[in-house]
């Protein structure tokens, strides 16, 4: 008898131990965040080679902080099998290794022809994780010649003859470079002036042919894909390439002091790699009215951050699409500048990596930028009658964005144009404001221009106009402060947001892909 209460003992003391292992035992202090939520980006699994493929992911921590690079590999669980049907699991299991400094996720697996999707399920130690359906790449050879972004990495246009120029472009599917592999049919590219535009995409160059000899004007080349409405947007002064930096002053006296090189006076660069746009002349920015060759440099403040690569940079922003006037002589407006995973980077992007123009109708601002904070600041008498700059932003390799800035003021909304504006629609177009973050909606402003290029966007009512996007959501107009605002349901997450806005009476619409929906954090 004692021997069996001896065994009794030993079993209970032996659950006792498991249990307190199992439910009581605390795991000790890492030295990282832990995750919140997790999730999986994009719906394919990219193929670098028959045997290799990649995804991102990413980890979120308090308040919806993105904290991927914090987390070790080793505090993450990848199960990777292959899926004949995008339903079952039950397929050979790839061996999965992770970058936490990217967020990539290299899948290693002989991949075959008939496998056409792979489960994933990405767990942290100590919190949910996440599961999806990826496409396998090289099983869907249409999708890796999906178009994410269109770049000029042209500043101006090169006079090659009597009536032709060239410019040079890139195609982007997420981070790749896809240039050569979309045919020239699938983009439609066109000038603001009399002309021609063919693109030769063998070597990424478009070449403009003039049919007139009044060239010495605002130039705008319009690119755009015809599949996902994403368009870019070049502006030049004049076809001749971007001289030498030049430190001028105009007679009106007001200076720029020049610590970069200053943005010239031939050329302002203009490429929205988000924006879409549908029409004859379709843009972010609309002028018809060119400067004078008795310019102003910009001034470019040396920033002390390190100096960001152009291939972590997808798009260039304005915040609003007015400017904030703060004394008799200067405005500011706000940039962000974001990575390919939405993230704001703005502070890592030195100003000296960044070309700015600001354009009135006769002359060019001096501008400063405050990469600290995203400011830009437009030193010009305003006093004058401009209510809208010419506003461009320009990374150094070629990403960036170009739109007219309204000069903040209740009654300017109300002035732009007169009473007796024609407000027949000829242009619709968005100006690229604040992107996604961890709210459930978006902001972003939009301008009507009538056939004489007469902004006529508040006196142009909501219900003439036709709101859809590509996802379940509430969107509304105000035409007096020329916002359009959409609400989305967080529920449909990491799905390709695209704002449109039609015109009932002529059919003048405009696009924007304005990315992917966060994941739900809450």
């Amino acid at each position: 008898m004692f021997k069996t209460i001896r065994n009794s003992l030993v079993v209970v003391l032996i659950f006792l131990l498991i249990s307190s292992t199992n439910v009581f035992a605390l795991p000790l202090s890492h030295g990282w965040p832990d995750p919140l939520s997790t999730q999986i980006v994009g719906d394919r699994l990219v193929m670098s080679s028959p045997t290799t493929g990649t995804f991102h992911y990413k980890l979120f921590g308090v308040h919806g902080i993105d904290i991927t690079s914090e987390v070790p590999a080793s505090d993450l669980t990848v199960d990777a099998r292959i899926s004949t049907d995008g339903w079952e699991n039950g397929g050979g299991r790839a061996a999965a290794s992770l970058d936490p400094l990217t967020g990539t996720c290299t899948l290693t697996y002989n991949f075959s022809e008939a496998d056409k999707y792979i489960k994933i399920f990405l767990t942290p130690r100590y919190c949910s994780g996440d599961s999806k359906t990826l496409i396998i790449g090289n099983s869907d050879a249409d999708s890796l010649k999906r178009v994410d972004g269109i770049h000029f990495l042209s500043d101006s246009l090169t006079k090659t003859g009597p009536n032709t120029a060239t410019f040079k472009y890139q195609i982007i599917n997420f981070i790749n470079d896809i240039t050569q592999e979309i045919p020239a049919s699938e983009i439609e590219a066109f000038s603001s002036i009399d002309s021609s535009v063919d693109l030769d995409p063998s070597t990424g160059t478009g070449i403009i042919t003039f049919n007139t000899s009044e060239t010495n004007q605002l130039i705008r080349t319009t690119l755009r894909d015809k599949r996902t409405g994403i368009t870019a947007v070049l502006n030049t002064l004049g076809l001749d390439p971007v001289p030498d930096p030049v430190q001028t002053t105009t007679s009106s006296a007001i200076s720029a002091e020049s610590t970069t090189e200053s943005t010239t006076d031939s050329a302002i660069s203009v490429n929205s790699a988000d924006e879409s746009t549908t029409g004859s002349a379709i843009t972010a920015d609309s002028t018809t009215e060119s400067t004078t060759d008795s310019a102003i440099s910009v001034n470019s403040t040396p920033d002390p951050v390190q100096s960001t690569t152009a291939s972590a940079i997808y798009r260039i922003s304005f915040v609003s699409g007015d400017l904030t006037k703060t004394g008799t002589d200067t405005a500011t407006f706000q940039y962000k500048i974001l990575d390919h995973n939405y993230m704001d980077i703005t502070k890592a992007v030195p100003a000296t990596d960044l070309n700015v123009t600001a354009l009135t109708s006769t002359t060019k601002a001096a501008v400063s930028l405050d990469p600290s904070t995203g400011i830009g600041t437009i030193t010009y008498d305003f006093s004058k009658s401009d209510p809208q700059i010419l506003v461009s932003l320009r990374h150094e390799k070629g990403i960036g964005v170009s739109a007219l800035l309204n000069l903040a003021s209740s009654e300017s909304d109300n002035t732009i144009g007169s009473n007796t504006d024609d407000l027949k629609i000829a242009q619709i177009s968005f100006i690229p404001t604040d992107m996604i973050t961890f709210k459930s909606y978006a902001q972003l402003q939009y301008q009507i221009l009538n056939k004489e290029g007469t902004d006529i966007t508040s006196k142009v009512s909501a219900s003439q106009l036709v709101l859809s996007s590509s996802v379940n959501s509430m969107i509304s107009l105000q035409p007096k402060d020329r916002t359009c605002t959409i609400t989305y349901n967080l529920n449909d997450s990491d799905k390709t947001i695209i704002v449109s806005i039609t015109d009932k009476e002529t059919g003048v619409k405009t696009a924007l892909n304005i990315g992917n929906m966060p994941a739900d954090l809450k």
